[in-house]
């Protein structure tokens, strides 16, 4: 189910039997210096990755996640489920890469 609890929800309502979903706040970067809901001191470095024509900040941990979500969504679509990713960050601009 990915290295996030983020992803594993993915596969967990998957298997409850949910179709549809939209993945609000699962940006995988930075908004400024603030990059989850509450303090992560585990999130302490840096990386800045290209997505299409976009820059990023990221650490590694979020970056894994925007790993996952490139191996976990295919099988979902596969499955006939319906993702839609809200935002502006690094997902958002993996899940448009992944569509074109």
């Amino acid at each position: 189910g990915g290295s996030t609890a983020a992803t594993r929800a993915l596969i967990l309502a998957y298997g409850l039997g949910y179709r549809k979903f939209h993945l609000i706040g699962m940006d995988s970067s930075y908004h400024g210096d603030v990059g989850h809901a509450y303090e992560q001191a585990d999130y302490q470095n840096f990386v800045t990755v290209t997505c299409g024509d976009e820059q990023f900040k990221t650490s590694p941990q979020l970056l894994g996640q925007a790993e996952d979500f490139k191996v976990i969504v295919p099988h979902l679509m596969a499955a006939a489920c319906e993702i839609t990713v809200h935002g502006d960050g690094l997902l958002k601009a993996v899940a448009t890469q992944m569509a074109a």
